[in-house]
């Protein structure tokens, strides 16, 4: 194996690494129309803008939750998360 190939390999490696350790260090969120059935770990206030829109408020953060379209039961959705305080938003 010459050097050209095996420079191609291992950089071929570590991008593969690189996206893999980037789709699995998100943070997932989960929501749900039944608002009973996933009690929050935080109190938060939520208003209904729509079917398809939702706005919860925290304490210093505002989160935007838009259904942009829907098929079978498939959704994709459109997730907003806002600073409304003077701090910033810790993970």
């Amino acid at each position: 194996m010459n050097k050209k190939s095996l420079f191609k390999r291992l950089f071929a490696t570590l991008t593969s690494l690189t996206v893999l350790a980037t789709c699995t260090a998100t943070t997932a969120f989960f929501a749900s129309a039944d608002e009973e059935a996933t009690p929050s770990p935080t109190p938060y206030n939520m208003e209904v803008i729509s079917d398809t829109q939702r706005i919860y408020i925290g304490e210093n953060y505002e989160v935007d939750y838009s259904i942009t379209s829907a098929w079978d039961d498939n959704q994709m959705i459109s997730v907003t998360v806002t600073n409304i305080g003077t701090e910033p938003i810790g993970n």
